[in-house]
Order: structure tokens, then sequence, then C-alpha cells
């Protein structure tokens, strides 16, 4: 493992607590899965550097959506 590697392993981590953060009702389990989802989804590009901004983003939306059709 790189040292990039560790460093998006890291910055995809605190997106999962910033997220676990915002979705308080969602189980931090599910935060976790959707996350690796959308991390698991961008395997294969190029560039790295954006992936913790696009996980993060794209993992944001489904838990969003899955708070609004909870409510």
């Amino acid at each position: 493992m790189s040292v990039n590697d560790l460093d998006e392993d890291k910055a995809v981590a605190e997106v999962a607590d910033r997220l676990a953060e915002r979705f308080p009702s969602i189980p931090r389990s599910h935060v976790d899965e959707v996350v690796q989802s959308e991390r698991r989804s961008l395997d294969g590009k190029p560039i790295r550097d954006y992936i913790a901004v696009l996980v993060e983003h794209g993992a944001k939306a489904r838990l969003r959506d899955e708070v609004s059709a909870d409510a």
C-alpha cells in the first residue's frame, strides 16, 4: 500500500465520520457501506486526487434520499 493509498483511506474515513454526524438516524454501519460502495464505483479511475470529494458527494446524496424516503 502506497502513501497515496493511505492518504485516500484516511480521507474516505473522514468522509464517513462527517456523514455519520450529518445523518444520525442512519446506522453507522450503513453509512460505512454507502461510502465504500461509492468508493468502489470509482475504482480504476486514473485521477485519485478527488476521490474523497466524489465519494462524499455521492454518498451524501444517497443518504439524503434515504432520510427523505423515511420521512
